[in-house]
């Protein structure tokens, strides 16, 4: 019982993850919501609007995330908490209410799963406010931009400009094999372990170790390199 309970719980950590990293990378289109011909998610290396409905559905799920971890003493966000849950899978088993945690961590799956499956376009903005870094909306019929907090433009780039500085502030904590799985999950390029781990040791992916076997490793640095690596 407690070998298979283990073995689910892995795949559930394994399976949550990946949903995750999807609807975070749909958030700030990094890519695009809904399944290209290949099976992949559809690639889009420019970041453009942001998905309100996304960074919703994110949170919510980081919220169920952070109080399963928070049971075995762990904190963080949750691209922090899952890879250090998978390495504290004894921990999690041994818990009262594993089961429980289980289930609810398997629901989450079954929603963000349903949710990415889901083709129908969500309510987006036009960028962050560069003085509040607040979500802007832009009217469909409108070329000026306005926050709430009183900041107006007549040209909507420097809301644009703002929101790729915060994509590019964006992060990713993973190991080596993550890494590879993330790159082909969500840019559609199959880069091997042993090559990222390369990357990594060499400094091509400004990347900081976090423990566990993980890196943190900024989003726009990932893009940048696996389009260079796929040019060559």
């Amino acid at each position: 019982m407690t070998g298979q309970l283990r073995k689910t719980y892995a795949t559930t950590l394994h399976d949550l993850a990946t949903l995750m990293r999807r609807v975070h990378l749909v958030a700030y289109k990094i890519v695009k919501r809904g399944r290209g011909g290949a099976g992949h998610v559809r690639p889009a290396f420019a970041p453009a609007l942001v998905d309100l409905q996304a960074m919703d559905v994110e949170s919510m799920a980081e919220a169920t995330v952070s109080e399963v971890a928070a049971g075995i003493g762990l904190w963080g966000d949750w691209q922090t908490l899952l890879p250090r849950m998978t390495a504290r899978l004894t921990d999690l088993c041994a818990r009262r209410t594993a089961a429980d945690d289980l289930a609810r961590l398997q629901a989450e799956t079954q929603v963000l799963r349903a949710w990415l499956g889901d083709t129908m376009d969500s309510q987006q903005l036009a960028g962050i406010c560069p003085e509040c870094h607040a979500p802007i909306y832009q009217p469909p019929a409108s070329h000026s931009v306005t926050c709430r907090c009183g900041w107006t433009s007549v040209d909507p780039q420097p809301a644009r400009l703002e929101l790729q500085r915060q994509w590019a502030r964006l992060h990713i904590t993973v190991t080596p094999a993550g890494l590879s799985e993330w790159i082909s999950d969500n840019l559609g390029v199959h880069v091997n372990r042993k090559t990222c781990t390369t990357w990594l040791l060499r400094g091509k992916l400004q990347a900081t170790r976090a423990g566990d076997g993980c890196w943190t490793i900024p989003l726009a640095a990932i893009a940048r390199q696996v389009q260079r690596h796929a040019s060559e």
